[in-house]
């Protein structure tokens, strides 16, 4: 199967990718947990929650695809196993993709639902940034905006996270054969409708040029034979340059962002246990929300 879809990573039509994905998009949800739509900031989420979530904490999930494909419904599967796991809600936007709507629009979506919940009350602290592949470099894109501000959140997560969309690592070449799913010019032709015509060094487009000052704990997570290995090693490079506590997980041989597509793996059910020990590890020594959310009359829907 790996050497099927490799043959294939830069060729399917957007069209038939997102096709693809929908066919095996799977909403059945397990006892307990709940799933809401709503929308958030005027980007649609969808909001799993496991069974007595607190509500003073939160994972906010961007999903990958390239920025050309996915959503909530082709996620759910992992974003239902994630809030199950970590008894935290998952909050998973559904933001605009390309490349009918490319850079800055899908991010914009994210910005503004994030900022969204922080007006319904949430402290930031106690919000987790979380995403895969093209989620990732949302997640490092949004820590680099909120650090500009000086309004971190509380942590960062990133599955094989794509942060270098110069492609200068050297990953780009010596594991163009040794990764199991993907071949370097995927990378061009998803980049070429995601930014066309964009300085690529942008941060807020490729944030391992990003500015990182006083931002949280992060957990990356990747394979060594992914193509995007250097996305995650220089984007953790990055972040210590800034004082960041980076702890960048590295397993020796496995397929792009495993834990989401293979979450029933040895290796992804590990991944998952590291990522929920830290989050325990990480919790914040306060638990602080605004007064409004904990009066009883927070509302999302705006």
């Amino acid at each position: 199967m790996s050497i099927f879809v490799k043959r294939l990573s830069d060729k399917i039509p957007v069209g038939l990718q997102r096709r693809l994905l929908q066919m095996n998009a799977d909403t059945t949800l397990p006892i307990g947990m709940t799933r809401e739509d709503k929308e958030l900031g005027g980007t649609q989420v969808s909001i799993f929650s496991p069974p007595q979530s607190p509500s003073d904490q939160c994972i906010f999930y961007m999903h990958g695809g390239g920025h050309l494909a996915g959503n909530p419904d082709t996620h759910a599967n992992f974003l239902t196993l994630l809030g199950m796991s970590t008894g935290l809600d998952v909050i998973a936007t559904n933001h605009r993709l390309a490349p009918e709507h490319p850079f800055p629009a899908g991010l914009d979506d994210v910005i503004s639902a994030y900022d969204a919940l922080i007006e319904t009350g949430f402290s930031a602290e106690n919000i987790i940034l979380m995403g895969e592949s093209a989620g990732g470099n949302f997640v490092f894109a949004l820590l680099h905006e909120l650090c500009s501000r000086r309004q971190p959140p509380g942590l960062a997560i990133a599955l094989s996270p794509w942060t270098d969309l110069t492609a200068g690592g050297p990953s780009y070449r010596y594991n163009a054969r040794a990764d199991h799913a993907l071949v370097p010019h995927a990378f061009t032709v998803m980049r070429n409708a995601y930014a066309p015509d964009e300085n690529l060094r942008n941060p807020l487009i490729s944030p391992v040029f990003g500015e990182f000052s006083a931002a949280p704990p992060v957990l990356i997570e990747v394979a060594k034979t992914e193509i995007l290995f250097s996305d995650a090693d220089l984007m953790a490079k990055r972040l210590q340059e800034f004082g960041v506590n980076v702890d960048l997980e590295i397993w020796p041989d496995a397929l792009h962002t495993f834990q989401v597509v293979m979450p029933k793996l040895k290796e992804s059910r590990e991944a998952l246990k590291k990522i929920v020990d830290f989050i325990k590890n990480n919790k914040p020594i306060t638990s602080k929300v605004a007064s409004k959310r904990n009066a009883g009359t927070m509302d999302i829907s705006a």
